[in-house]
């Protein structure tokens, strides 16, 4: 069994935990044993140091908002000199493509230098969209190797639809400028048509300046909880809702585990058509758009609509769950493929 390290590891805080995160140590974990695992990170990063001649590869995820981290630049100081020493220690440096970019604008320089870095001295690089490899594809200095995979999907099946619907729209999870949610609701009211659905924003919003910029759209049909979810209860405003929608407008977007998740949870989602919303539309499983005509096009007829794609989406979930995933990575990375 190999002896790995993941970044991001375990928060102090619960509440920030990233599901993936444990979602993918947890279905390889028959083949590796993640050192920091169930050990909460003071340090950040720098907690690699503290195992550096006990791991045989590293995984790493978002790797590139690291400047944004509390003591990023010195994080990010050793973090470039660690990559040089996994490299003479011949510890595997395992990279996953989950944006195009960051989805901040701060540090835009560094960030670049590191995700360079990373992918020029990445022995596996694995993207959950096939956009993912033509943004590699079109690097230089990539000797790894590199692998399109799905983002996987817990294995639940769908249940029955709700009938009675207290919603149009449903738009949850961390709610950030990047995902352009005061954009589309400025745009709805400058074509007087914010009020025609009944809207739900729900999810922390962060940073706390930015509910200034949506509560003044806030009204009788559109609802906007500022708070951290719990899944029963997101499940219900899922199940209660006849869309939910990504309003990315940004390019940073390649995967989402909101989409997924939204996704095995029997949601009819729309969302922008990049990354793994592409994807999924070319399956035939989700609604994408180009711009917010096309969008509110999109979600009237959507609105009128009685078809359900909840066999094709269980079909797909089936044959990308986290346990087939975990078989494929493994395989990939011990040199066991069939």
């Amino acid at each position: 069994m190999k002896t790995a390290f993941i970044y991001p590891g375990e928060r102090l805080s619960p509440k920030v935990t990233n599901p993936y995160i444990d979602d993918f140590t947890s279905c390889i974990s028959n083949n590796f044993n993640f050192i920091n695992k169930s050990k909460p990170s003071k340090l950040g990063f720098l907690d690699l140091y503290v195992y550096l001649n006990k791991i045989d590869i590293v995984f790493l995820n978002w790797i590139e908002d690291l400047p944004d981290k509390r003591g990023g630049l010195f994080q990010t100081f050793l973090f470039i000199i660690s990559v040089f020493l996994m490299k003479r220690r011949k510890i595997k440096i395992f990279y996953t493509l989950h944006n195009k970019e960051s989805h901040y604008s701060t540090h835009k320089q560094i960030k670049r230098l590191i995700r360079k870095i990373v992918l020029s001295n990445s022995d596996f690089v694995l993207c959950h969209s096939k956009e993912g490899i033509d943004i590699i594809n079109n690097e230089k200095g990539i000797k790894g190797k590199t692998l399109y995979l799905p983002h996987p999907f817990k294995k639940e099946s769908l249940q029955d639809p709700v009938k009675e619907k207290k919603y149009d729209i449903l738009i949850w999870g961390a709610i950030r400028p990047y995902k352009g949610i005061d954009k589309f609701f400025s745009y709805l009211e400058s074509n007087n048509i914010l009020k025609k659905y009944k809207t739900l924003v729900a999810g922390k919003i962060f940073p706390e300046e930015y509910e200034k910029e949506l509560i003044v759209f806030r009204s009788d049909s559109l609802h906007i909880i500022n708070s951290f979810i719990e899944d029963k209860v997101l499940n219900e405003f899922i199940a209660q809702s006849k869309i939910t929608l990504f309003t990315y407008n940004e390019n940073s977007v390649l995967s989402s585990g909101a989409l997924i998740y939204s996704l095995s949870k029997g949601a009819n989602v729309i969302g922008p058509n990049t990354g793994a919303f592409k994807d999924l539309y070319q399956e035939g499983l989700i609604e994408v758009f180009e711009n917010y005509d096309e969008l509110i096009e999109i979600i009237d007829k959507q609105l009128n609509s009685l078809s359900s794609k909840a066999k094709k989406i269980n079909k797909y979930i089936e044959e990308n769950s986290w346990e087939k995933f975990g078989s494929k990575i493994s395989d990939w990375i011990l040199g066991n493929n069939k």
